[in-house]
């Protein structure tokens, strides 16, 4: 056999019933070779007393896992891989499969003919070079955190070999960090995002609560953006408060909040932006919007004369004297509280010489030297 040499030969003294001979063999193959070896000493007459033993010389044993990591998605199909022995064993081999975290990643089972769920793989001196398939099934959970795992690989009776490569599994999750508002809790639908309408002087309620679980205790601090025109409170407790708290039990659970719409002397309405903002937990980052519109408790008529802007603008109009559409302005009318009967309010401009009034949206039209709206208890918040 090429590769093969003799090492060394133990000295032999007088009365030894044995020797050790000591064999190298510097070759590469992956099955086992029996080898006779044939012991004569011509010299002193000993061929006849001399056994002639058969010597096994075996492979070095190894085991190949086909992935060194997988990657899978929360709900999603399983991964799979092989494992195979890269030399013929001297009997059963089992490598065990065990994951270090059955809450990200399991291994499925690898024998559907036996009860229970199996997670060994058996190679034997006609199996050993066939490869064997591994799958491994990404966990659900409630959380939005990706999740990591390692696929161990435990190895029983294969010439001193006991482990072999590991296998690391990512699992991306499937649900996302949000946080969800509902303006109309009590109302079929889950969420609403807003806006919530607020009288001024008077008080509205809305539910907060997560989109997954967290981490760890998170907590959603809410701001007002004016606080002049809107406050926050989000406990009973004394005073004004403005954080949740979510934990691993409650995340799911609707917390309450209240907008307090505070009292001024003008009759503008306005709209004031709530704000969100989630910390720890997996949730940092995260954020959230509503928006309180509030409708004023002082009697009276709004003139907006910037549409385009946010809320009520009263500002002065400026006008080219030439004809076209830069010599036209459209301004809004409306009344601040809900009227007990009809309502007429007269537009009149002091100088139809230089600025003449039509209603509707057209720049065309009749014009006038004053304008009449009439509000009714349906449209007196619809601005015309």
């Amino acid at each position: 056999l090429a590769g093969l040499s003799l090492a060394s030969v133990a000295p032999v003294n007088a009365g030894d019933a044995s020797a050790t001979l000591t064999l190298r063999y510097a070759g590469d193959f992956d099955t086992m070779r029996a080898l006779t070896v044939t012991v004569a000493d011509a010299a002193h007459d000993l061929a006849g007393a001399l056994t002639t033993p058969t010597v096994d010389i075996l492979p070095t044993p190894s085991v190949t896992v086909s992935e060194s990591s997988l990657a899978l998605t929360e709900g999603g199909a399983s991964g799979i891989y092989t494992v195979v022995l890269e030399g013929e064993p001297a009997g059963a081999v089992t490598v065990t499969i065990a994951s270090s975290d059955s809450a990200v990643a399991t291994v499925d089972d690898t024998d559907g003919n036996m009860a229970g769920a199996q997670n060994t793989l058996t190679f034997d001196a006609t199996s050993w070079d066939t490869p064997q398939t591994v799958s491994i099934s990404p966990a659900d959970d409630d959380d939005a955190v990706d999740g990591t795992a390692t696929i161990g690989h435990r190895v029983a009776n294969y010439r001193g070999v006991t482990t072999a490569p590991s296998v690391a599994v990512t699992v991306a999750d499937d649900e996302t960090a949000e946080i969800r508002i509902d303006a109309t809790p009590g109302t079929p639908a889950t969420d609403d995002p807003g806006p919530l309408a607020i009288a001024e002087g008077s008080s509205q309620t809305y539910t907060v609560r997560l989109s997954a679980q967290p981490t760890a205790t998170a907590t959603v601090t809410i701001t007002s953006a004016d606080a002049g025109a809107v406050t926050v409170d989000t406990s009973t407790a004394t005073g004004l408060q403005n954080a949740l708290l979510f934990t691993a039990s409650n995340w799911n659970t609707t917390q309450t909040v209240t907008l307090n719409g505070v009292p001024d002397a003008d009759a503008n309405r306005e709209t004031v932006a709530i704000a969100h903002a989630a910390a720890d937990g997996g949730y940092d980052g995260v954020t959230a919007t509503l928006a309180a519109a509030v409708s004023d408790d002082e009697v009276g008529v709004i003139v907006d004369t910037d549409r385009a802007a946010a809320g009520d603008q009263l500002t002065p109009i400026a006008l080219n004297e030439r004809s076209g559409s830069a010599n036209v302005h459209r301004f809004t009318v409306r009344l601040t509280t809900l009227p007990t009967g009809n309502v007429t309010v007269q537009a009149a401009s002091d100088n139809s010489e230089a600025v003449r009034l039509t209603l509707g949206e057209g720049p065309g039209g009749t014009f006038y030297s004053g304008a009449t709206l009439r509000f009714t208890t349906t449209n007196w918040n619809t601005p015309q």
